[in-house]
């Protein structure tokens, strides 16, 4: 990985690769939270193989992840231009095995917010088995990374907001990918 992810910069040339992949890691660590073996041991399986990252990468999309997931990346890949070699990269579940994760370092409160927006959406694309979850993962996961986020502060009432914001939205018909940008400026008009 290199440093693909710009870890030790405040270089925002990364930061597209960031945004995604915080969404994904977000998918994959509410899912380890289960503590589910059987997932462990197939995303080590497929990292671990002597496959090619293309290979990882549509493995972890057919193995793993689940159609919406798959929906869900795929257009947040166009919405942010991410080229296709740096989003095989990070499908391949290398970034995975990194024991860091790192929000976008040149992002503006509004685009911090709307990254925080997509990630609690992605928890509900994970399936019903795992909401059970999602309040460990807010606690343990979640506001311990938004503390370095620009013009982000967070806290548990903050989430049930965007929880309960979040359903309106969905209530209204506003179920479609396309429909992310209003859902996000939505949310944000209500608790920032």
């Amino acid at each position: 990985m290199n440093n693909f992810f710009g870890f030790d910069t405040a270089n925002s040339f990364y930061d597209k690769r960031r945004h995604i992949n915080l969404v994904y890691y977000s998918m994959m660590h509410l899912r380890l939270l289960s503590g589910d073996n059987s997932f462990i041991y197939d995303v080590k399986r497929i990292i671990s193989s002597n496959n090619s990252s293309l290979e990882k990468a549509k493995m972890m999309r057919m193995e793993i992840l689940t159609d919406y997931e798959n929906s869900f990346l795929d257009y947040l890949q166009k919405r942010y231009n991410l080229s296709d070699n740096d989003y095989v990269t990070i499908l391949s579940g290398e970034s995975l095995t990194n024991a860091i994760v790192k929000s976008p370092a040149g992002y503006t409160s509004i685009e911090n917010w709307e990254l925080i927006i997509q990630i609690m959406y992605s928890t509900m694309l994970c399936g019903p088995s795992f909401q059970h979850l999602v309040q460990r993962f807010i606690s343990e996961f979640l506001i311990p990374l938004s503390a370095g986020m620009r013009g982000v502060t967070l806290q548990r009432s903050t989430f049930r907001l965007i929880s309960e914001n979040l359903n309106i939205c969905l209530e209204k018909g506003k179920r479609q990918w396309s429909d992310l940008p209003y859902i996000e400026k939505y949310i944000i008009d209500k608790i920032a």
